[in-house]
């Protein structure tokens, strides 16, 4: 698994989610194929800061957690509770990853693009995470 996968399944668990119905990796299907209320991830690559005394890399990745909905209050409830959840100190394992340390914020409720009176919320999670090496690569 990767950190895309591993933080999903970890959102999958808070909020009652699933992956492939109303979860998503990357971007978010359109209203045709999924209802209205969804959760979508985009990741970018981590950025080495550290380098652990034994040659492990301790990495920072941010991830963005977007949900959409009809409910404006909905969105933001959702968002808030997400970023409490993720800011909780020692709350957070993202699958095998050793998580050293999570930021969340949250940013304002936006009018989805496509124009069919859904908001869309964002959260803006920055982990910082460590990784025994795995010694193959598979």
């Amino acid at each position: 698994m990767n950190i895309a996968e591993d933080f999903a399944d970890y959102l999958e668990t808070i909020t009652g989610s699933t992956l492939g119905q109303d979860l998503f990796i990357g971007e978010a299907p359109s209203s045709n194929k999924v209802g209205d209320n969804i959760f979508w991830i985009v990741t970018s690559g981590g950025v080495k800061t550290l380098k652990a005394q034994t040659g492990e890399a301790i990495k920072a990745y941010t991830i963005d957690v977007y949900y959409r909905s009809t409910n404006y209050q909905g969105v933001y409830n959702v968002m808030q509770a997400l970023e409490e959840e993720l800011n909780c100190a020692g709350c957070v394992q993202i699958g095998s990853y050793d998580t050293i340390e999570v930021e969340a914020v949250t940013f304002p409720i936006d009018t989805d693009l496509d124009d069919e009176e859904r908001k869309v919320g964002l959260l803006q999670a920055n982990l910082t995470i460590y990784k025994d090496c795995p010694g193959n690569i598979s």
